[in-house]
């Protein structure tokens, strides 16, 4: 780690930068997340690391996501990885050396994840990575070796469809383990990019002892925080656009509008295998060809399934007469 002393220089343009990208409703969501991380990275105990939220900024383009990352790197004295590829891997151990000695997992301008099986994947494979300490560290050649490693990860987005399928699925379970920021267009961000690079590095060390030794987490970000230092947040308007590339959110609208219509909304579940209802579904006269469009086989259709089954476990329930699993599926 780069020298971390304090240094008699103000930060008035690191805190400039951070109140006009996040504004007054998310500043402290930032600037708390950054302390904690900075905290338990300066201790050099696992023990004393706390689980994190993956944080994602998300922005128009050109909003200057990117620089704050690399001014994140800064602040935790350089080391970076990307940790994409891994995240979307079932197998979440695959060669990871650089992963494993880089304090900051940074994603960026990522390709859209389409496949609902690949996101539910990578989905879990970001939630264990937020609250483990542990990684299956696999350099090429080499056996696997389980090793705890710092990590904070971070992903910036631009607020398009396609660039948020790269967001996890928005479920009960994952959205504790996230802070979705919005994040505003830097407008002292013109100029030279190394220029401005230099001038918020001149900043970093006093901005360091700022995080550590002034700034406090208020109260309210406090209260049911206590795992990762403090609570989770999702800005609204994110959520919104979230929901709308939610694809178990669309199956789930098919669902309703194809086996619950007005006339039998009092009638009991529907019940059959997974074949059987991703029929009933892509055979729809009225909604046959929009179920289509995400349901390419009845796989897909039990992967939908199981994804709303988790959520809403008395909705979706299961039997498996002769090994094969039938669904009896209640109204919304």
């Amino acid at each position: 780690m780069r020298d971390m002393e304090v240094a008699p220089v103000r930060i008035e343009n690191t805190m400039g930068l951070l109140s006009a990208v996040f504004g007054k409703d998310q500043l402290h969501y930032a600037l708390s997340w950054l302390k904690v991380a900075l905290e338990d990275y300066r201790t050099g105990n696992p023990d004393a690391w706390r689980s994190s939220h993956l944080l994602c900024l998300v922005g128009e383009r050109g909003a200057g996501k990117s620089f704050f990352q690399t001014l994140f790197t800064e602040l935790m004295g350089g080391g970076e990885a990307n940790p994409h590829d891994m995240l979307k891997a079932k197998d979440a151990g695959k060669f990871n050396q650089d992963l494993a000695n880089a304090p900051h997992w940074r994603m960026e301008d990522c390709e859209p994840i389409s496949k609902l099986s690949l996101r539910a994947a990578y989905s879990e494979n970001v939630k264990h990575h937020c609250v483990t300490k542990m990684l299956n560290a696999h350099a090429k050649g080499r056996d696997k070796i389980q090793l705890p490693t710092f990590r904070r990860i971070t992903i910036s987005l631009n607020n398009e469809p396609d660039a948020l399928t790269n967001l996890p699925v928005l479920t009960d379970s994952i959205r504790d383990k996230l802070l979705v920021l919005k994040y505003a267009k830097a407008e002292t961000l013109g100029g030279d990019y190394s220029a401005n690079i230099a001038r918020f590095r001149s900043e970093m060390a006093a901005f360091r002892h700022y995080l550590l030794n002034d700034f406090k987490i208020p109260r309210e970000l406090l209260e049911g925080g206590e795992r990762m230092g403090f609570r989770h947040y999702v800005n609204p308007e994110i959520e919104e656009l979230m929901e709308d590339t939610n694809p178990a959110k669309k199956f789930d609208e098919i669902l309703g509008l194809v086996l619950f219509p007005k006339n039998r909304e009092e009638a009991g579940p529907v019940k059959g295998t997974a074949t059987q209802i991703h029929q009933m579904l892509t055979g729809d006269q009225t909604y046959g060809a929009l179920a289509r469009q995400i349901l390419p086989s009845s796989t897909a259709c039990g992967n939908f399934l199981r994804v709303l089954q988790r959520e809403s476990p008395n909705r979706f329930l299961t039997t498996r007469p002769k090994g094969t699993t039938h669904w009896a599926i209640s109204p919304p």
